[in-house]
């Protein structure tokens, strides 16, 4: 939910510390944004998600407890408007794929998959991206 006091809100789900470190680290400098909250499980982040409900949330595709689809499927279920950024460091087509079948089948907008996002020195690289899902 978009307020008054910083601009969009912004949840980090991510069972990385560092990795959840550097995403704090831009949100924070990124003018028009804030932290939301930080969660490093799925039931976390969907907690903080009803709780807070954040313009947007960064989602790692792999959580301890339950995949990052699921959280975005449960969000989207309630919360349409939500952007999500699905974010994995495993390189690996199967996980391109699900999630361009699943945002298809949901039928979700979506731009360019950012296959593997790397995160140095407080600067993130896109090193392989996948053409946007084609439409009908």
């Amino acid at each position: 939910m978009t307020t008054a006091r910083s601009g969009l809100s912004v949840l980090v789900a991510d069972d990385s510390p560092p990795m959840r470190a550097h995403l704090r680290a831009i949100v924070n400098q990124e003018p028009g944004l804030y932290l939301a909250g930080e969660a490093d499980t799925a039931a976390a982040a969907l907690e903080l998600f009803f709780r807070f409900r954040p313009d947007a949330v960064l989602v790692e595709v792999c959580l301890p407890d339950r995949n990052g689809f699921e959280v975005v499927q449960c969000i989207k279920q309630v919360s349409p408007e939500c952007a999500i950024i699905l974010l994995t460091t495993t390189p690996d087509p199967f996980v391109d794929q699900v999630g361009q079948m699943l945002a298809a089948l949901l039928n979700w907008p979506q731009g360019t998959f950012a296959a593997k996002v790397e995160v140095a020195d407080g600067s993130i690289a896109v090193t392989r991206e996948v053409e946007p899902w084609p439409t009908a």
